[in-house]
């Protein structure tokens, strides 16, 4: 038998409710009477209205990545209704019109000449006329989030006042699972995984830098861009294109899989891009990416193998005469006329790369000495190496090592490496003594280069600072230590590379 007690109402009057049908005093008041209802455990029942608000509040702050995410997309009806004329300011992406020119704007300006396989007025003219094509935002995002990353701008650090690289990857990516990107051969799907590939490379994700890039390849495969007879009865600007796709995968696999000690699946055509296009595709003048292809062609045939038998003698001088002839012609290699400090920093820090690879090609198979006649067989050669190169660094400015981002991290640490292997069995005789001292300055130099390059975080800058410290060498003195890559006004009119 529930002993009575007041309700709701009656309690308001200090009345004792004694239930019933009904009771009276609930009745009379007009209030529903509470008599037989179970009662609630007691204690919070949950957050309160003024939490939940505040809640909201903070996760569209968090959605904001700038103010031109600030608003919801809206349906071209819906903007239609509201009278507007022209198309809503956001894509149905999230990412307003005016990130992706202002970005594609910078690779125009800045990155064309290192990535010349997209058009700036064609994407745009894309983006505009058709918001619905997810494979071409996938492509702006993909490039937009490279370039942020390559040139290492603010963006690139995630924060809540502006869009990073990381959201454009990760916008790239999920446009493309909005339409059947893998079943489909399009050269801008190529494209977009070759720029994601690019941002997780200079994101220090090298894995999966490595299966965009994988990705990529196969999407040349599919488009058969390693058949000459591919080529055949396509117009001048297609062919344009497809070529310099084809040769810019070609140096980006080898500089990747170099490092990571990759098999290699490109092999040189015999047609490479003209060097002044008559028509089509930003129709800027190419001589510079004409001599990188034909830098990276050195890096071919016996190079890349691992297994080379040299068991017979004939061969065997046939192949030191080889590498020798290669090496030589690299030193003679010419840079090109006509260059901005920015490909020129890029051909000659390719070349210097390339003559260390080669060299570690030759200490494996080849007898070497510190008083080799043939520079192409001594065993001091990377001391000569990271020598032009810091003379080279001496005399340009950021804004031309800048653009190169990963693959200038790649190289400077490249040569740092050897030069330390050469610092750790080089014997210290009368001969060497004051190259190996000069040597050690020269690995620090390096090291700050790479750090400048590649920021605290790079896993290059770690593995060289963890070698250094294992080495146990003794500190640097003063002669390159201030080095600072200089304003173009303090160059000198002297060859930036000493002959060898």
């Amino acid at each position: 038998m529930r002993t009575s007690h007041p309700c709701d109402g009656c309690a308001l009057r200090r009345v004792r409710c004694a239930g019933g049908q009904p009771c009276h005093e609930c009745k009379h008041r007009l209030i529903p009477c509470t008599f037989l209802r179970v009662r609630r455990k007691r204690g919070p029942k949950g957050p309160r209205p003024s939490t939940n608000l505040k809640i909201d509040q903070f996760q569209k702050i968090l959605l904001k990545s700038g103010s031109e995410q600030s608003l919801p997309t809206l349906p071209a009806d819906s903007v239609l209704q509201q009278g507007t004329k022209s198309p809503p300011a956001l894509r149905p992406n999230g990412i307003s019109m005016e990130v992706y020119e202002r970005f594609l704007q910078v690779f125009r300006q800045r990155l064309h000449s290192v990535w010349p396989v997209v058009s700036y007025h064609d994407l745009v003219g894309r983006l505009r006329s058709n918001r619905h094509d997810y494979e071409s935002y996938s492509l702006a995002a993909a490039l937009c989030s490279a370039v942020i990353a390559q040139l290492r701008l603010r963006e690139h650090v995630v924060s809540l006042d502006s869009i990073s690289s990381f959201e454009l990857a990760a916008e790239s990516q999920r446009l493309r699972r909005l339409f059947d990107y893998q079943e489909h051969f399009t050269m801008s799907s190529l494209l977009t995984s070759f720029f994601l590939h690019i941002y997780f490379a200079n994101a220090d994700k090298l894995r999966t830098a490595g299966f965009f890039l994988r990705e990529s390849l196969t999407y040349a495969h599919g488009l058969k861009l390693h058949q000459p007879e591919s080529y055949a009865g396509l117009s001048y600007r297609d062919k344009q294109i497809r070529l310099r796709v084809f040769w810019i995968l070609f140096v980006s696999e080898r500089t990747y899989c170099i490092q990571n000690d990759l098999p290699i699946t490109l092999r040189p055509i015999d047609e490479i891009p003209d060097a002044n296009p008559k028509d089509g595709y930003d129709s800027a003048p190419m001589p510079a990416f004409v001599t990188l292809i034909r830098l990276f062609t050195f890096l071919d045939g016996d190079i890349l193998e691992s297994a080379v038998s040299l068991g017979d003698t004939t061969l065997q001088i046939c192949a030191k005469g080889k590498v020798s002839r290669l090496q030589h012609n690299l030193v003679r290699q010419d840079a090109g006329k006509d260059l901005d400090e920015s490909q020129t920093v890029d051909l000659l820090t390719t070349r210097n790369w390339i003559r260390i690879l080669l060299w570690q090609y030759t200490i494996a198979r080849f007898s070497v000495s510190c008083q080799a006649q043939d520079q192409a067989f001594s065993a001091l050669l990377p001391a000569t190496v990271a020598h032009d190169m810091l003379l080279l660094l001496d005399k340009v400015s950021w804004k031309s090592v800048q653009p190169h981002g990963y693959g200038m991290e790649l190289k400077i640490f490249r040569m740092a490496d050897s030069l330390l292997d050469v610092l750790l069995c080089a014997p210290a005789s009368v001969g060497t003594r004051k190259l190996l001292t000069d040597s050690r300055e020269s690995l620090h130099s390096l090291e700050k280069v790479l750090g400048d390059v590649g920021g605290a975080q790079s896993q290059f800058l770690a593995m060289l600072r963890k070698r250094m410290l294992e080495s146990q060498l003794p500190p640097p003195r003063t002669i390159w230590n201030d080095l600072k890559i200089s304003s173009p006004q303090y160059q000198v009119e002297e060859e930036l590379i000493s002959p060898s």
